[in-house]
């Protein structure tokens, strides 16, 4: 009896580990990203977001545009260097990578006003 005792609670303990490991592990990160240098119609700001979304690991992408610079916040399941590195080469062309941490990503536009 006592061994069926002992065994259920290091069942319990198992499953509560594993569960807390993966709530954990899936946890997501608010992330801002700023681009320097386009308007918010600007089609590279608007592919940028939209790949975003398309990322099953992005969450609620949400644009914004103010003294000049485009900004999208967002959440994401990892840091802000696993998400540039998930972002298409596409994407990324004529954009230029100036700084990123674990919550931020700063861009500026490589070439003039996109078509």
């Amino acid at each position: 009896m006592k061994v069926i005792i002992i065994l259920k609670r290091a069942l319990l303990v198992l499953i509560f580990t594993t569960s807390f490991s993966i709530a954990y592990s899936q946890a997501t990160k608010q992330i801002t990203i700023s681009v320097q240098g386009v308007e918010y119609e600007d089609p590279r700001f608007t592919a940028l977001r939209e790949t975003l979304k398309k990322n099953p690991k992005v969450k609620s992408v949400k644009p914004a545009f103010s003294e000049g610079i485009a900004t999208i916040t967002l959440n994401y399941t990892g840091d802000a260097s696993e998400l540039w590195d998930e972002v298409p080469k596409a994407s990324k062309q004529s954009l230029k990578l100036e700084e990123i941490d674990d919550e931020s990503i700063s861009l500026s536009s490589i070439t003039g006003k996109s078509n």
